[in-house]
Parts: structure tokens; sequence; C-alpha cells
């Protein structure tokens, strides 16, 4: 008998009799398949093929790593609006290390990247050299 190459069901051949415990086993492979429990250590390795559990764990995996929590069920300290509302509301400051400087009026600080930090909700712009 053959069977699937991601969750091994049972193929049965065409001359096969048919055998109500393989279309049960079948069952409840589909059933725990589509009940996935994630793993959040499980870092993404391709972009697939991959079976359910394995593509639910790499998103909680990934979750994880966005919002820099211990798991992926815990809340972010800001969502990305809260993060961008509050870079928003600086925008008339007069200082705005913030913000790209325009090259013409000061081009030590053009085309540098900067890394947002939040440490203890308050926001730290950093250079990255």
């Amino acid at each position: 008998m053959k069977t699937t190459a991601n969750y091994g069901l049972r193929k049965p051949d065409g001359t096969d009799t048919v055998d109500i415990a393989d279309l049960n086993y079948n069952a409840d492979q589909i059933d725990s398949a589509l009940t996935p429990t994630a793993d959040q250590t499980q870092v993404p390795t391709s972009n697939g093929p991959g079976t359910l559990i394995k593509w639910v764990s790499w998103f909680a995996n990934r979750i994880k790593a966005i919002t820099g929590e211990s798991s992926w069920l815990n809340a972010p300290v800001a969502t990305l609006k809260q993060l961008y509302d509050s870079i928003g509301s600086h925008s008339t400051d007069s200082v705005q290390p913030h913000k790209y400087a325009d090259a013409g009026s000061d081009p030590s600080y053009a085309n540098r990247k900067y890394c947002l930090r939040i440490i203890n909700g308050e926001f730290y712009l950093e250079v990255v050299e």
C-alpha cells in the first residue's frame, strides 16, 4: 500500500479490499494535522513545502522574533500603529533625531541607517554604522 508524502495517509491500490481501519487511520491523521500545536522554537529553514504544523510553528517563531517577547502568545510592548503614531507625534519637534536629515542641510546625517529601540517604554533612535 502506498502512502502520501506529507501525512502518511494510506492509499489503497485499485485491487485492494477497502479496510475501514485504513479509512479511520486517515481520518485521525487529518484531524491531528488540522489541530496543530505551535512550537515557537522552530525557525523557518525554507519557503516550504511544509506541513501545517511546520507553518504554524514557523509563524509563531517569527511573531516571537518580531515582538521580542519570550513567547509568541505575549502581546508586544507597543503595536506598529502605536510606534508609528509616537514617531509622528514628534514631527514638529525642533530636534528630530528620528528623521533622515536633508542631505542639502546637513550631509553628515544623510544616507545613514538608524535603529529604533524600545527600552522600558521609551523610544531611542541610534545611528547604525
